[in-house]
């Protein structure tokens, strides 16, 4: 059995609350290496504008 199909069994043992925390946790990884990366920072600056301008 691989890595991935031992994580999809594993997940698929996870209760909702669980999956939940997991998906949470994924989603806060990547939006942490998006905003490392410089991903973000269009965004930013248009939120900054916009802010500024009311």
């Amino acid at each position: 059995m691989s890595t991935v199909q031992e994580i999809e069994s594993a997940i698929d043992r996870l209760g909702d609350e669980e999956v939940a925390e997991l998906r949470a946790w994924l989603f806060d990884r990547d939006i942490a290496r998006d905003a490392a990366n410089g991903k973000l920072d269009a965004l930013v600056d248009e939120a900054l504008r916009e802010a500024r301008a009311g």
